[in-house]
């Protein structure tokens, strides 16, 4: 497992570092998905996330919904 891998695991749960997960300045798309993934979160809600993510990627404008969908999903 990759660093950002492992601090994406170590972040669920915590505030903090869901916090620090999702900031749009540092974003690391892969340690997201991956965070997303090992959440408990429903299959439907993980792959909507997911895509999401993936457009987010791609189109950097919808950068801004995604973490916004995100923090919402993950309580923050």
């Amino acid at each position: 497992m990759t660093e950002a891998l492992e601090d994406a695991a170590a972040a669920i749960g915590t505030e903090e570092g869901i916090a620090a997960l999702l900031d749009a300045d540092t974003i690391d798309f892969d340690a997201v998905s991956q965070a997303v993934q090992d959440s408990e979160l429903g299959l439907g809600v993980k792959a909507a996330l997911t895509a999401a993510i993936e457009q987010a990627r791609t189109d950097p404008t919808l950068l801004d919904s995604v973490l916004e969908q995100l923090r919402e999903q993950f309580g923050n």
